[in-house]
C-alpha cells in the first residue's frame, strides 16, 4: 500500500480575479494538499484595482486574510490597448450578484506602473 504523505505543494496564484479565478482561489484556500503562499493580481477580466479588491475579499470570506496579495501592473507594459472582460464577469468581476465588500484589507505591494 502506498505511503500517505502530508506534504503540501506551495502555490503562488496570478489572477485577474473574476468569476473563474474566484473558484481557483477558493480551491487553493481549502485544499489540504495546497499551501497558498501568495496571490499576484493583474488586469484582464477586470482592472487591476478591482482584481486586487476582489482577491482580498475572497481571502477574507475564506478566512485566509494572512495570504499576501501583490498588486501588479495597471496597464500592459508594452502600452497596448486593454479590453477588460466585464461583458462576461459583470461590472464587479463577480457576475450578476450584489455582494458587499467583506473586509478592508490592503495589498502588500504595487509592482506595476
Amino acid at each position: 500500500m502506498p505511503k500517505l504523505t502530508t506534504a503540501r505543494t506551495p502555490i503562488l496564484l496570478d489572477c485577474d480575479t473574476g468569476v473563474d479565478d474566484t473558484m481557483a482561489i477558493m480551491l487553493a484556500c481549502f485544499a489540504p494538499e495546497i499551501e497558498l503562499v501568495g496571490i499576484g493580481t493583474i488586469w484582464g477580466n477586470v482592472d487591476t484595482d478591482l482584481a486586487t479588491q476582489n482577491t482580498l475579499n475572497i481571502l477574507a470570506m475564506c478566512g485566509r486574510s494572512e495570504v499576501p496579495v501583490a498588486k501588479g501592473a495597471l496597464l500592459p507594459l508594452n502600452g497596448s490597448h486593454v479590453d477588460y472582460g466585464y461583458y462576461v464577469h459583470g461590472d464587479d468581476g463577480r457576475g450578476p450578484i450584489d455582494a458587499k465588500m467583506v473586509g478592508s484589507l490592503q495589498a502588500v505591494t504595487n509592482s506595476g506602473r
